[in-house]
């Protein structure tokens, strides 16, 4: 083979594998796209269904045992009203004998026990719920995310709340 003959095959051969190297560098890169936009979507689905419950509010009634709350639902999906049983309310406080206390507060819409918490109302940026709304007598309905849910708990009048801080402690059913 002559010189020149050897000269066009290298050529061949070097341009060949450039191209090669581009078209396999070209794949990683959008592999690497695509592998950046799912974990992307992973993370932000994963923020998405979060699920809790953010106090907004408390206020201590005048006689030291009822406790005001407002919960602001910020979980991913509504929690219907069959399932306020299953939400946990756990007060942390200081009582008369100063004693810190920490007190789970089971659901009671009656209010027929010593100490629990039963729903008031939900409402939605100060105004009643338009979506799902929720039958008086919390029957049925759901609480919708963004939708404010007005509580009312209680403790024993024999260890009512004294000082600060008082402490809630909220979980439902899903963590």
């Amino acid at each position: 083979m002559s010189s020149l003959g050897g000269l066009v095959v290298f050529t061949v051969f070097t341009l060949t594998t450039l191209i090669l190297i581009g078209y396999t560098l070209n794949n990683i890169s959008t592999q690497m796209s695509l592998f950046t936009y799912y974990k992307e979507y992973i993370e932000k689905r994963t923020l998405d269904s979060k699920r809790e419950i953010v106090i907004r509010s408390l206020e201590v009634s005048q006689d030291n045992t009822t406790v005001s709350l407002k919960l602001l639902n910020r979980c991913g999906e509504p929690i219907h009203v069959k399932d306020f049983p299953l939400i946990d309310l756990i007060l942390v406080y200081v009582s008369v004998d100063n004693e810190t206390r920490a007190v789970w507060l089971s659901y009671s819409l009656d209010r027929a026990l010593n100490e629990g918490w039963r729903p008031l109302t939900i409402k939605q940026n100060n105004d009643t719920e338009l979506i799902n709304p929720v039958s008086g007598e919390f029957k049925s309905g759901l609480w919708d995310p963004g939708e404010v849910l007005y509580v009312e708990a209680w403790v024993s009048s024999e260890k009512p709340i004294t000082g600060e801080p008082v402490f809630i402690i909220s979980c439902i059913k899903s963590g």
